[in-house]
């Protein structure tokens, strides 16, 4: 069965211009995706979809004939586009000129520290049962800690009777909650174009560690990835 990886780099970030050719170690943090996407050996083919001459062209320079480049229409590079709907439309593409693929996945150049292997695992964990598969990292806080206020700051519980407000506030009592890291979702392509999604109603987590699970979407975000980095990934002297 057929595999493609999709990897996003819209040039146009209001939060963070071109933070996708940002260096996180002396390189463009697209690369990092380019690269840990061609180790894992598991795609048929892998394309990086751009609407920017220049991250086009990074991403040709790391990923050399190994990666497709797919230059946007004007139509597909607003603020407003998801990175889903890119992909839903270049698959009916391919697939128009005699490209299939029976697995799709979605690579954020966001997630510099996602790894081959655990694309690798994705990849397993896409099995027949399963519509899709989706990286999460375990949730720093539960549903029953989280509030929302009005204009006056009045408090209200997302939870109706949260065990909180009962004084039951021992996090630890808890079971493990995970939220999405942004670093891989992975489907069977047949279920994603039917449901424009990779929410489907039965997908599975990869559990990643919270230092791989590193997203970049301002610049402060680059700084702690410089400093996860230097205290995780860096190879040892």
């Amino acid at each position: 069965m057929k595999s493609i990886a999709f990897i996003p780099a819209r040039g146009g970030s209001k939060r963070f211009p071109k933070k996708n050719i940002a260096l996180l170690n002396g390189k463009p943090l697209v690369a990092w995706t380019i690269e840990a996407a061609i180790e894992s050996g598991v795609f048929d083919k892998i394309v990086v979809s751009s609407d920017d001459p220049e991250i086009l062209r990074v991403a040709k320079e790391y990923g050399r004939d190994r990666v497709s480049l797919h230059q946007r229409s004007d139509a597909l590079s607003g603020d407003k586009i998801t990175a889903p709907q890119v992909l839903g439309q270049l698959l009916l593409e391919l697939a128009e000129e005699g490209e299939n693929f029976a697995q799709c996945c979605l690579l954020l150049p966001t997630c510099p520290f996602r790894s081959a292997q655990d694309i690798r695992d994705a990849h397993q964990l896409l099995t027949e049962e399963y519509d899709s598969v989706i990286s999460m990292k375990t949730s720093p806080t539960v549903p029953d800690f989280i509030f929302k206020a009005d204009d006056c700051m009045t408090a209200e519980p997302l939870v109706k009777d949260t065990m909180v407000v009962h004084g039951k506030t021992r996090s630890q009592d808890y079971p493990d909650m995970y939220y999405p890291n942004g670093a891989i979702y992975s489907a069977w392509t047949e279920v994603f174009l039917k449901e424009n999604s990779f929410y489907s109603s039965h997908f599975r987590i990869l559990p990643m560690p919270e230092f791989r699970s590193v997203d970049i979407d301002i610049e402060e975000d680059l700084i702690y990835a410089h400093a996860i980095y230097e205290r995780f990934l860096k190879p040892k002297d």
